[in-house]
């Protein structure tokens, strides 16, 4: 019984940290709809503009990388402390373990990649090294790959649930 309770306690904590992390993913794309818009009409961002969409895509993918994270956590999933820890997680994400199903698919996996890549970059970049023409793709797709991200963890979680 109290492994039941266990389980429950697990389920209910990563459904709470889903939420909360969706929340935070909607809300960035809500607070920037005008750029996005204004972006996805062919207008290039100015500089401000610009900043603000580099930190959306960054803060983003790190909610996602959270919500990997607590899944790995509650599955007991390994996640090495070493230097590739945050390309591990995401390739592990694509792939069963004994204790749950694959979480994306490959098709998502190659997509949230480069935002990880573009995270990297962006870090540990300034205003001046951001390119607009190298963002753009990313910004240009990133709501569809953020409605696929969620249409594919609540698959996920469905399927935990079972």
């Amino acid at each position: 019984m109290s492994e039941d309770r266990e389980l429950s306690n697990v389920w209910d904590d990563l459904r709470r940290q889903v939420e909360y992390r969706l929340k935070r993913l909607d809300n960035n794309v809500v607070k920037l709809q005008p750029v996005l818009k204004k972006a996805k009409l062919g207008n290039a961002p100015d500089d401000i503009e610009l900043s603000a969409l580099a930190f959306m895509l960054q803060s983003s993918y790190s909610d996602i990388e959270e919500v990997f994270k607590t899944i790995a956590k509650a599955m007991n999933d390994i996640i090495h402390d070493q230097e590739s820890w945050h390309r591990n997680l995401l390739e592990s994400m694509q792939h069963p373990t004994p204790a749950r199903p694959p979480v994306i698919s490959p098709a998502l996996h190659q997509a949230l990649r480069d935002y990880l890549n573009f995270r990297h970059y962006a870090r540990y970049s300034s205003v001046v090294d951001l390119n607009w023409q190298k963002m753009a793709p990313l910004v240009h797709s990133w709501e569809e790959t953020l409605s696929l991200f969620k249409v594919e963890l609540l698959e996920f979680m469905v399927k935990l649930r079972k």
